[in-house]
């Protein structure tokens, strides 16, 4: 055993830097093993805290809650998620006993895989958890549990919490079976502070016991959080404006003004089609999520305002910036001048699809104008939205080919209000309604389509 590894330098220098190893930072580690005669043992473990309870902790070197507890029951009638006020754990150490058999597992934070949108996948005894890029972000050995420190670091900004790091580290040995070669200072048995700042608190103690001698080291390190705003600000993605004489990209960068123009493939529509309260309009896209301000009314590319899609979450900035593209002459649509420049709100989108939906819309209300009834029956509340999902395809999808298809469907045929059409329009006769006369009602819907015709064009 070498002094530094006797002074534990190894561990208090990756406590300094919130344990973080290669881009990765251990949210637990647990080793137990023998080297000879010396016994060793070291444990890092992580969790997050109020700003005010992290100031607090550091009065002391120890850790704050136990690892292996997350909620509570208060008084046996109410339930609290997390059992100590101001602190939640990243991980959860389960220890279940079967008799004889005792089983460890670990397990993440369920906030983390939530918030990140994470999916699992089990090897053998690793379970490893990969986001929407596919990029593994937290990986759970039976021993220890990582995280990508850029995912991390967003989460904790979301929280708007500190991360306290805790590393507990023992040296143990007898001295009939090893005898250091360097010189060491011994302690008392409450130990010696041997770094105490604002934001870390570490303690040694060097104490013999009879004829063995206990080298333990406890400390306690926060890493401060940072504004979620902050943190956006500073990950905002470079988006292509325009292209030098050599054809090269030419990207956005603080300089640029927030009004450019920011010009992406129209296959990005194919992301927030035909899903429930996603919402594509000619100047606009709106999820549960965002909502941006762009011109999606021409035929292969959309258009935003930089300032716009700088206002979008990090990780949907993600998602656009794969669907980024250069200006290559393109501008805004007409429809997009007038309104959103000019001012001119009784401006028409010019794709088809917009198209479409106003003229649907148009029709149902000039046909209840017309005939006081209404051609469509109400709708429930996910389908009341399809009328306003109507959408161009942007690829070769047969799925969402499908799924258009049974749109207008709903919207032409199973919501028509065919009790109202047989009795005020189509009006058989007695006799008709007796043989069911097939060419009657063909030349029946002839008629309706006459009429929903020159209703439209009037």
């Amino acid at each position: 055993m070498t002094q530094e590894e006797f002074e534990h330098k190894q561990h208090i220098e990756l406590l300094s830097k919130h344990f973080l190893e290669n881009d990765w930072v251990w949210l637990y580690k647990k080793q137990h093993y023998k080297d000879g005669a010396i016994d060793i043992y070291y444990k890092y473990w992580c969790y997050l805290a109020t700003p005010s309870k992290a100031t607090d902790a550091l009065s002391s070197y120890m850790v704050d809650i136990p690892d292996n507890v997350r909620g509570a029951l208060v008084n046996g009638c109410v339930y609290k998620p997390f059992a100590h006020d101001g602190f939640e754990p990243l991980t959860i150490i389960r220890d279940f006993k079967n008799g004889s058999e005792r089983f460890i597992q670990i397990r993440i934070a369920e906030e983390i895989v939530f918030y990140h949108n994470l999916y699992e996948v089990h090897k053998g005894n690793v379970t490893q958890f990969f986001d929407d890029n596919d990029i593994l972000a937290c990986e759970i050995t039976d021993t220890s549990a990582r995280i990508l420190n850029k995912h991390l670091t967003e989460f904790m900004a979301a929280k708007g919490m500190d991360l306290i790091c805790h590393c507990q580290s023992e040296i143990e040995y007898n001295f009939n079976d090893y005898s250091p070669t360097f010189k060491y200072k011994c302690t008392s048995e409450q130990g010696e502070d041997i770094s105490r700042t604002a934001l870390q608190h570490y303690n040694i103690m060097v104490n013999p016991c009879f004829t063995n001698m206990r080298n333990w080291f406890n400390g306690k390190s926060v890493f401060k959080y940072t504004p979620l705003k902050e943190y956006m600000k500073s990950m905002n993605a470079q988006y292509i404006i325009a292209t030098d004489e050599n054809g090269l990209d030419i990207f956005s960068d603080e300089k640029t003004s927030p009004y450019t123009p920011i010009f992406f493939d129209k296959k990005l529509h194919s992301l927030y089609m035909g899903r429930e309260k996603y919402v594509i309009e000619p100047l606009r896209i709106t999820t549960p999520s965002f909502s941006i301000r762009c011109d999606n009314v021409n035929e292969n590319y959309i258009v935003a305002f930089l300032k716009d899609v700088l206002d979008l979450p990090y990780r949907e900035q993600n998602v656009w910036k794969g669907y980024n593209i250069a200006p290559n002459g393109r501008g805004f649509s007409g429809h997009f001048q007038e309104t959103m420049i000019q001012g001119n709100w009784n401006s028409s989108a010019e794709s088809i699809d917009f198209v479409f939906r106003d003229t649907y819309k148009n029709l149902l209300s000039k046909w209840e104008g017309k005939y006081k009834f209404p051609l469509v029956k109400s709708l429930n509340h996910a389908q009341s939205e399809i009328p306003d999902k109507i959408n161009l395809l942007q690829d070769n999808d047969y799925f969402a080919l499908s799924q258009l298809l049974q749109q207008i469907g709903l919207m032409f045929y199973d919501s028509l209000n065919k009790a109202e059409l047989y009795k005020n329009i189509l009006n058989p006769t007695e006799e008709e309604k007796k043989e069911h006369r097939l060419h009657t009602y063909i030349d029946y819907l002839s008629i309706l389509k006459l009429m929903i015709r020159n209703l439209i064009l009037s």
